[in-house]
């Protein structure tokens, strides 16, 4: 199957599950797509894809350093092959890709609230940052330029205490080309920064976004409450533990690892005075506190201090809690 016509079969696949319309596709699959970037199963008597994921590079900002990441998109599979459990090993595959390239960290979006327990079960995810929903009734639209790009990277690093999505250019405006789709835009505020608009489908003179946890109150509209937003994986275990040793130089901890999905990372970590020596093995009957990826995710990260945003997601739909 020529990669070309692959792709075609990952995109209705992708429309058959999400009923996404050919405005929104076409814009996603012309822009963000590169064929190392997507995995798919196919049923080559008929070329139809049953199953699909996509794995897009992005950075993510934490204090002084920057994390080379995978969000995960479009993970779909075919109503007639699910519970064969083909996601769980197609996640496989993408995380040992990511591993490979020297990730650090798999993120994602859950569609429904089943889907939770489903990727933390299935591909060892951790909850890692949760979200409020702001709903605005005047809007005032700004005009994408590098120079408002660069202001709202300013504002980002300056008023986001914890870890963020760090957009590169063209993301930053695929993602504004996204809300336009749905009647809607960016809109530059002082205290929350640039806000990536939708309308509201059940009322055409209001719009909403999402906003970080931990924004208490706004002149700009109103605010949910908060809930669960997105997930992690952690990839490059050693490489990332690394970097922590570093941003924790008076610390000194051990401890055992054991990771099933991608076994380079199982073995015995100790951080003493910011450095890392790392012993590749499975541990059995440690006597040290053993982790698995998700754990460990949840022990180093606080689940409310991500943000992921302005990413091709819904940004709003009317079955958010509000």
């Amino acid at each position: 199957m020529k990669t070309s016509c692959a792709l075609w079969a990952s995109r209705q696949l992708w429309k058959e599950v999400f009923k996404d319309d050919d405005r929104f596709l076409d814009l996603y699959f012309n822009t963000l797509i590169e064929t190392k970037n997507t995995l798919a199963f196919y049923d080559f008597q008929t070329g139809d894809a049953f199953c699909r994921v996509d794995f897009l590079p992005f950075s993510i900002k934490w204090k002084k350093i920057r994390l080379q990441s995978f969000y995960i998109s479009g993970a779909a599979t075919a109503e007639r092959a699910r519970g064969e459990g083909r996601m769980r090993q197609i996640l496989h595959v993408a995380h040992l890709k990511m591993w490979q390239r020297g990730g650090l960290l798999a993120f994602l979006i859950p569609q429904e609230e089943s889907l939770y327990n489903y990727y933390k079960e299935s591909g060892s995810y951790f909850r890692i940052a949760s979200a409020k929903t702001i709903k605005l009734e005047q809007v005032s639209f700004s005009r994408p330029s590098v120079a408002l790009f660069l202001k709202d990277k300013e504002w980002r690093q300056k008023h986001l205490k914890g870890p963020f999505v760090e957009h590169n250019f063209t993301q930053w405006l695929v993602a504004i080309k996204n809300a336009t789709l749905y009647g809607g835009g960016a809109q530059w505020t002082d205290d929350l920064g640039l806000l990536l608009l939708e309308k509201i489908s059940d009322s055409p003179t209001k719009w909403a976004t999402i906003v970080p946890s931990n924004i208490s109150v706004s002149s700009q509209g109103f605010l949910s409450c908060s809930y669960p937003w997105g997930m992690a994986r952690l990839i490059h275990i050693p490489r990332l533990m690394h970097l922590y040793a570093q941003m924790h130089p008076t610390l000194s901890w051990k401890f055992d690892l054991i990771d099933k999905d991608l076994p380079t990372n199982s073995g015995r970590y100790f951080l003493h005075h910011g450095k890392i020596t790392f012993h590749p093995f499975k541990p059995s009957n440690s006597s040290l506190p053993l982790f698995t990826p998700d754990t460990l995710g949840s022990h180093i990260f606080d689940d409310k201090s991500f943000f992921f945003d302005r990413l091709m997601a819904p940004i709003f739909s009317p079955s958010d809690p509000s």
